[in-house]
């Protein structure tokens, strides 16, 4: 059993300045200043090397942490934030609103789907999403948890420019077990799983 290591990645030149171009159109949105629009995604993924399993993490405009995990079977890709103030896992459902470039889950696509239909809502600092709850296969880091519950959200215009502009799909809560709604944190099931070592991130 091992632990799945989260370390920061260190940006390339090229990316560095797809950042601070991002920060750039932020604060000409606050201000009314107008800057030519630019890709501010960050490039980021998750690898395994000399056989320890990790997450690698993109920063965005120094706001906050992404990362790749997986749901279903086979499995779907997604960049998530690894939001230690909320316990939470969401990704966009295919009918989310607004219509944005994301990666979206498409339960019939899964083999390891199984309907929930509860209804999820939750209010962050930015604004709140909402959708109903799914259960499917996780994986983050090459560990995989199955039947995990979490949420497709079909609303996310709460959000704004900030979920629209960004370049992550879904947030990960990585927060204490008792801030969650309706389901467990990732991580808490993973440690429940017993395969890890310990339960750190």
């Amino acid at each position: 059993r091992r632990r799945v290591p989260l370390r920061r990645r260190t940006l390339s030149f090229a990316e560095a300045v797809k950042s601070v171009r991002g920060q750039l159109r932020v604060l000409g949105s606050k201000y009314g200043v107008e800057v030519p629009e630019t890709d501010a995604m960050v490039a980021s993924g998750s690898s395994n090397l000399r056989g320890e399993s990790r997450v690698d993490l993109g920063d965005f405009q120094n706001m906050c942490y992404f990362g790749e995990l997986e749901l279903g079977s086979p499995g779907q890709k997604f960049q998530v934030i690894f939001d230690t103030g909320s316990s939470n896992l969401w990704v966009p459902n295919k009918d989310l609103v607004p219509r944005v470039n994301k990666q979206f889950y498409d339960h019939d696509a899964s083999d390891t789907y199984a309907e929930d239909g509860s209804p999820f809502d939750i209010q962050y600092g930015s604004g709140p999403v909402s959708g109903f709850y799914s259960t499917d296969s996780l994986q983050i880091g090459g560990f995989e948890v199955s039947d995990y519950g979490f949420a497709e959200v079909t609303r996310a215009d709460g959000l704004g420019q900030l979920y629209s502009e960004s370049p992550w799909d879904g947030i990960c809560g990585m927060g204490w077990p008792a801030l969650a709604q309706g389901a467990k944190p990732a991580f808490q099931a993973l440690v429940e799983s017993g395969k890890l070592d310990r339960p750190v991130f």
